[in-house]
């Protein structure tokens, strides 16, 4: 049930006016009565991964708006109602990013919280694919390699953690298997990502994702976002990018009045790149709790 909803505050959730799948609203109140809070149906359409709310501002992308409307807008007095509908939905200014046009041109920005990431006030981390590409070219040949041996054992451990099923899992028994290591599983995604930094074309892909990225971070310094920091971006092709971005962040105080700033980040297995996003996180005050083998099961 991601991406269909947005909590507004510890009581209240908002749903948007259509789903995709009549059974998704069934879920969300489902889960709505579990947690014991509201469900409210808004008269609005949107995807909860494409707009960010925080105490202070919504961060939305522009395919939000044109959601929205019907038909063109060439004045952009249809898309300035709707950013108005919002604002009163939830009580703070939005801040539109993305081009000016119903389609965001990169699947990556297809969702803008794979991108941009609030981290209080007004100052958030933005991912930056120059700076993916450039630390993929540094990284040294060892951050691709696992031995047969580590791909095996970190295997049983997704097994017996419960976060793979076993038939999804090759074993050094199976040599139909391992005798084609890009298909199995734990190869996928560093075998990949090694392949990649030698292709023009993908280097071509990075900066054409930079020039919009560079969009977002004009458009979030006229509205008086600070950007703290960058977050690396890596690329397979138009099927899979991974950002740092879309994490779970805590900011509370504990019992005894301390402040509590934890950041749950994806390990990649590439130990340069890994190592940058988080001290990234940790430069923005946050102790960084890894993920590990996060992005290898996502590259199954």
């Amino acid at each position: 049930i991601r991406d269909l909803f947005v909590v507004l505050d510890q009581r209240r959730m908002i749903i948007p006016k259509e789903f995709r799948r009549y059974e998704f609203a069934d879920d969300v109140r489902r889960m709505a009565e579990a947690l014991q809070m509201e469900a409210a149906l808004s008269d609005l359409n949107f995807e909860g991964g494409n707009l960010l709310l925080t105490q202070e501002h919504v961060f939305m992308g522009s395919r939000v708006l044109w959601s929205n409307v019907q038909g063109d807008d060439p004045d952009g007095t249809a898309r300035a109602a709707v950013k108005r509908r919002f604002e009163e939905l939830f009580g703070r200014p939005v801040i539109v990013l993305g081009e000016d046009h119903e389609d965001q041109a990169d699947s990556l920005l297809y969702h803008i919280d794979n991108v941009v990431t609030p981290i209080g006030g007004n100052r958030v981390l933005l991912a930056s694919a120059a700076r993916g590409w450039d630390l993929l070219q540094a990284a040294p040949a060892e951050d691709f390699t696992y031995t047969r041996e580590q791909i095996y054992e970190r295997r049983r451990q997704w097994v017996e953690a419960g976060l793979v099923q076993r038939a999804f899992v090759a074993y050094p028994d199976e040599e139909a298997e391992v005798s084609a290591p890009q298909q199995v599983f734990g190869y996928t995604f560093l075998g990949r990502v090694e392949a990649s930094r030698h292709s023009d074309a993908e280097g071509r892909h990075y900066a054409a994702l930079q020039r919009h990225l560079d969009q977002f971070e004009q458009a979030l310094k006229r509205q008086g976002i600070e950007v703290a920091g960058h977050l690396p971006v890596l690329l397979l092709g138009a099927e899979r990018e991974y950002t740092f971005n879309n994490v779970l962040l805590e900011d509370y105080q504990d019992e005894t009045g301390a402040r509590v700033r934890r950041a749950y980040v994806p390990v990649s297995g590439l130990e340069s790149i890994d190592q940058d996003a988080a001290g990234v996180f940790e430069q923005a005050g946050f102790t960084v709790v890894p993920l590990e083998g996060a992005y290898e099961l996502l590259g199954v």
